[in-house]
């Protein structure tokens, strides 16, 4: 007699809410351990798309002056002079920033232009005057801003970039280039590093000899593919050590909770009698499977749901802490979606199937006796 498939859902669904209990931690668990494994690896995505997003408008090109100690100031017009004539280079920009102090605090202090601002709808701060990324939180109101790098300068606020730039400038200064020189100690013609933008992206890094060439000092260049990949890949080792982390006892959880759930599950008596009820081993087999599914589908849909939900938006201070170790007053940490199907298969599978197979191999064995041992060895 062959059960036909609606009865066969309806008589699922019955047989799991007989055993409301150990079927819901088993649901509960499913889903825990695909939240843990599809976030890490959806996080690993956003971040990897979001950092290329900022960069699309980041140089082509970034060239450095190198010296006995290290990095120096380069000479601005000498540097556009040298690249000028280079086949390839569209546009070449000096520009003027670096690390000081604001307190307790590392931020980056960045000689503006009006080009730099516009994108946020602002304009270039006057002399004496600053606009800060979302980590300036003054103690009263028309609290001065003090940085101190090779000399101190004291600012005014006008303006605190809006919460949507903190991802790429939270951290960020924007100064006048004449605070920028004083507090940076360049002098009229020193800039940082030279900034380059090139016809075809694909070019960059075919320039790098005719640019060390060009220079009559020692540079350093870097792509801007060489700063994605960087990112990619710091991205990519954290999160195989979450993984890693994770993975063991994560798993260990779920097949301590499934071996509960199968020991309390359906018994080798109800098998014999639905077999002498007329049931055929493929009905009891389905029937197990249907059983399984019901709860298994559900749950690892609600973990990879949660998952994107977690990161393709604000990610929470806590998250964001415990993955990535940010200070919990860190940015705004809006992130692009970064989900990709193969994450959701891949993950899904990696769950579901040994369920299965922990379901389906014991159902096997029991489907295939015959009644009267099954009614005979009740379990």
């Amino acid at each position: 007699m062959a059960v036909r498939m609606p009865l066969m859902l309806v008589w699922a669904a019955r047989e799991n809410l007989r055993r409301p209990g150990p079927n819901l931690l088993l649901v509960v668990c499913l889903a825990g351990l695909t939240l843990c494994l599809s976030l890490v690896l959806l996080l690993s995505a956003s971040l990897e798309r979001t950092s290329a997003q900022l960069l699309e408008r980041a140089p082509d090109l970034v060239v450095r002056r190198l010296g006995p100690g290290g990095w120096q100031p380069m000479p601005a017009k000498a540097a556009l002079q040298a690249v000028q004539d280079l086949p390839g280079v569209n546009r070449a920009r000096p520009r003027m920033w670096g690390l000081v102090q604001s307190g307790a605090q590392s931020v980056t202090a960045v000689g503006a232009d009006d080009a730099d601002l516009a994108a946020a709808g602002l304009t270039l701060p006057q002399p004496g005057h600053a606009i800060a990324g979302g980590w300036w939180r003054p103690r009263a109101q028309g609290d001065a801003l003090v940085l101190t790098g090779l000399h101190t300068v004291t600012l005014d606020v006008d303006a605190v970039l809006p919460p949507s730039t903190d991802m790429a400038a939270f951290d960020t200064v924007f100064l006048n280039p004449v605070d920028a020189r004083r507090l940076l100690g360049l002098s009229a013609d020193r800039a940082s590093d030279l900034a380059l933008y090139v016809f075809h992206p694909g070019e960059a890094d075919a320039l790098r000899p005719e640019l060390r060439e060009a220079f009559p000092w020692p540079v350093a260049i870097r792509t801007r593919t060489e700063t994605q990949e960087w990112y990619r890949s710091g991205f990519g080792r954290r999160s195989s050590l979450v993984v890693l982390l994770w993975l063991p006892a994560v798993s260990g959880l779920g097949l301590m909770v499934l071996a509960v759930v199968q020991r309390q599950g359906g018994t080798r008596f109800a098998a014999g009698l639905l077999k002498a009820l007329g049931w055929t081993t493929g009905d009891i087999l389905r029937l197990k499977l249907y059983q399984a599914l019901t709860l298994a589908l559900p749950a690892i849909t609600l973990g990879l749901a949660l998952s994107y939900m977690l990161t393709s938006g604000p990610l929470t201070p806590a998250l964001t802490h415990a993955m990535l170790g940010w200070p919990e007053g860190g940015p705004a940490r809006t992130l692009a979606p970064g989900a990709h199907p193969g994450v959701f298969v891949g993950v899904g599978g990696l769950v579901l199937l040994p369920y299965l197979t922990a379901v389906v191999w014991p159902a096997l064995r029991t489907a295939a006796a015959l009644p009267d041992e099954l009614l005979d060895k009740e379990t």
